[in-house]
């Protein structure tokens, strides 16, 4: 839920709360570690396509470490 909110010289005034996101899609979220922003992820119904094309990488450990010095 969100709402407004003003600060007055007579006190604080919140907005009747709105409904933010939708309870019934799944969702994950984080907050910062300041408490002040916070991302969210949430899954997106598509229509259903046809793969084209599909890639299978092989030994990709080995082409990793051949390319990644380690310590």
């Amino acid at each position: 839920m969100a709402a407004s909110i003003q600060a007055l010289p007579q006190g604080i005034h919140a907005e009747t709360p709105r409904e933010l996101f939708n309870p019934g899609v799944p969702f994950d979220y984080d907050v910062t570690p300041d408490g002040r922003r916070f991302l969210m992820v949430q899954d997106k119904e598509r229509p259903a396509t046809a793969a084209a094309e599909m890639i299978l990488v092989q030994n990709w450990i080995e082409e990793l470490k051949a390319r990644v010095p380690t310590r």
